[in-house]
């Protein structure tokens, strides 16, 4: 089944919102009834802004992940000795409305500046380091080849780090409501945005940026929506990843997901061609009778139910398209020459539009 050209989803991580403004005015609160007193602590503030840690200290680039909490940042710099409280930190950025414009990048930054000029430093210093982006629908070998085509990683280690999958995230967990088989590599968790990343990234830096930014989606977008699914987050991003083959806007994504949950509870086959083309390791291979029926496990012409696993990296769109889908009664699916989708609820409707439009398609 073909799909019109995808629209880029760059996701821009947000910062820490919500109750810390509450928990600012608590914490001022119980410094002033534990007796510190309302001027003392507003002086205590007030000179740890203004205050150096050390006068002498050299610069250092300082690094801010895509996807980290100001909460994240202000314990880094306490723990790399450039701030001497993390949580005042916390309160100032808040009460400045700095923290949306702090942004990922390299800074370089020293102990010999105060706190305040380190906030603005991470709002109005050039950020530094090498944008790339990972565009939806690509798979873990095209995302290596891109970075090493960059210059930027070996195209071998990268894929090699991809597939072992070795790094210690809540949502790469095989408990509920996670369900990742500790043997699936990290095809659909490279979610697609654009990075910034160091000069010299090793995969490790590379890999850190991207499952750091998934874990925010995931906490800001997907996490409360999760309660309600009878899907596992695996299973969801193996059925975002083929709905990101067959559609590119968001409308029918929705629809085309509840298409593909109608048929997972009916018992019928997905006939998901995309999962044929994985299979066959090329987006690009002729999808021939005789392809049609590869024997393999991710050949959803075949095989009942979904494939092992996701077959790209799919858009936060179309994640959530899995999770918010357009409840109806159509069972298949095609996009016609101009890239409007048309949809059927029998097989003999289905026939009609393919003959109609002169496509094949789900």
């Amino acid at each position: 089944m073909s799909k019109p050209d995808s629209e880029m989803d760059v996701l821009s991580p947000q910062k820490s919102k919500g109750c810390f403004a509450i928990f600012i005015v608590i914490v001022l609160l119980l410094l002033v009834v534990t007796g510190i007193g309302g001027f003392a602590a507003w002086s205590y503030y007030d000179h740890t802004l203004k205050t150096a840690v050390n006068t002498t200290a050299q610069f250092q680039t300082f690094t801010i992940v895509q996807g980290e909490s100001v909460k994240g940042i202000a314990n880094k710099l306490e723990q790399d000795k450039l701030i001497n409280n993390a949580l005042l930190f916390r309160i100032a950025a808040k009460l400045q409305k700095k923290e949306a414009a702090i942004q990922a990048g390299d800074y370089e930054i020293s102990a010999s500046q105060t706190m305040q000029e380190i906030i603005d430093s991470l709002q109005h210093g050039e950020a530094k380091g090498i944008p790339i982006t990972i565009s939806p629908g690509w798979r873990i070998e095209e995302v290596a080849h891109y970075l090493a085509n960059q210059h930027l990683v070996n195209e071998a280690e990268f894929l090699a780090a991809a597939k072992a999958a070795n790094f210690d995230y809540t949502m790469l967990g095989s408990s509920n409501p996670f369900g990742k088989p500790k043997s699936a590599s990290l095809e659909g968790y490279l979610i697609p945005d654009t990075y910034l990343v160091p000069n010299k990234p090793t995969v490790q830096d590379i890999m850190v940026r991207i499952l750091n930014n998934f874990q925010d989606q995931y906490d800001q977008h997907v996490k409360e929506l999760m309660s309600t699914s009878k899907l596992s987050l695996f299973e969801v991003l193996t059925l975002a990843s083929i709905v990101e083959k067959e559609a590119s806007k968001s409308d029918d994504r929705k629809m085309v997901a509840g298409i593909y949950l109608n048929r997972l509870n009916y018992g019928m086959a997905l006939g998901a061609d995309p999962t044929v083309a994985y299979a066959l390791g090329s987006w690009s291979a002729p999808l021939t009778t005789d392809s049609l029926k590869i024997n393999s496990p991710y050949n959803t012409r075949v095989n009942p139910g979904l494939p092992p696993g996701p077959i790209d990296s799919p858009s936060l769109s179309s994640i959530l398209a899995v999770l918010e889908p357009t409840s109806s009664n159509y069972f298949y699916f095609l996009a016609d020459r101009n890239g409007i989708m048309r949809y059927a609820k029998t097989l003999a409707e289905h026939t009609a539009n393919k003959a109609k439009y002169g496509l094949s398609g789900e």
